[in-house]
């Protein structure tokens, strides 16, 4: 464990340093290929710790830049089952993601990202494909664009979809999620456009042994829309379809979500999907409607369980 205490060192130095917000394009996203650099080619704007990295350029359009992410967390259970099981030991969680982006001109794009995701200490051992996987190509894909509106990804990505309850990341857990397969998109002004055939990535816990599931497929299309207020419209329509299955190959599930998000003031969040599927000659449906709204205030927090690069 010695080892463990160094890296939080580490960790908790590295996150006293000053974050530099000087930017707008300044921002680490969920979904890591959605960071855009490209503004560090100013070498007057390179005034965080870790711009050195973030653009290293080759000419004027093509450019190559790291990045990653450590996350430790400490769980602890006390009584999980009412006193069936007591566990009062607690596990350690541990992660770490490292990607490189490589934009070479306005047309053409690879992004890869390693993940390590490990346990310590959980008296049953790591959970199926949500605890442990010893290093994993966690995605991988190259990017074609017609124009800077226009463009197809092709490989192993990540997808976030809504409010992340049928199509996410898994960022909660200690093993991300992720797909394979092709995602075309068309980005003009205040609009987003996506079309997508995907396959699932089965997470495993030893070394490059993912593999996607060959037995499910997930069609769907996806728009979005930001209006002069700052309200975000998203709508979606996903088809899942099972290949082994007959008693329901298909699972429609169209959805729809509105959203305003403000630094501090007043939030909310309204989203609504239905899943339709035809079972042995039945139809099941299943709906949900859901919504949260909240007041932030101005705080100052400083997050040492986590850093970005």
């Amino acid at each position: 464990m010695k080892w463990h205490l160094f890296l939080l060192f580490i960790i908790f130095t590295v996150s006293m340093l000053p974050a530099q917000q000087s930017h707008p394009g300044r921002k680490y996203h969920l979904i890591r290929y959605q960071d855009d650099f490209s503004f560090l080619k100013d070498d007057s704007l390179k005034v965080d710790f870790f711009d050195p990295i973030k653009y290293l350029s080759f000419n004027q359009s093509a450019y190559l830049s790291f990045g990653g992410e450590i996350r430790h967390q400490y769980q602890l259970f006390q009584h999980p089952r009412w006193g069936k099981t007591p566990d009062k030991n607690g596990h350690l969680l541990q992660r770490y993601m490292f990607h490189g982006d490589l934009q070479l001109g306005h047309h053409l794009r690879f992004f890869g990202q390693l993940n390590a995701g490990f346990i310590n200490g959980r008296a049953t051992g790591p959970r199926p494909a949500i605890d442990r996987n010893a290093l994993e190509i966690n995605q991988f894909f190259i990017t074609l664009k017609v124009n800077p509106q226009i463009g197809i990804r092709i490989g192993r990505m990540e997808e976030k979809m809504g409010t992340a309850r049928l199509i996410a990341p898994r960022e909660g857990q200690n093993v991300r999620r992720s797909f394979e397969g092709i995602h075309a998109f068309w980005l003009p002004k205040k609009w987003r456009l996506d079309a997508f055939i995907l396959q699932e990535v089965i997470s495993r816990p030893e070394l490059f042994d993912d593999s996607r599931n060959r037995n499910k497929q997930l069609i769907g299309l996806y728009t979005y829309h930001q209006d002069q207020m700052g309200v975000q419209l998203e709508s979606y329509f996903l088809i899942h379809h099972f290949k082994t299955t007959t008693k329901a190959p298909w699972i429609l599930s169209p959805g729809i979500r509105m959203h305003k998000k403000n630094k501090n003031g007043f939030s909310w969040n309204i989203e609504t999907t239905i899943q339709w599927a035809r079972a042995d000659k039945d139809n099941n449906s299943n709906y949900l409607l859901t919504g949260d709204w909240q007041y932030l205030l101005q705080t100052k927090a400083c997050n040492l369980c986590k850093h970005y690069l």
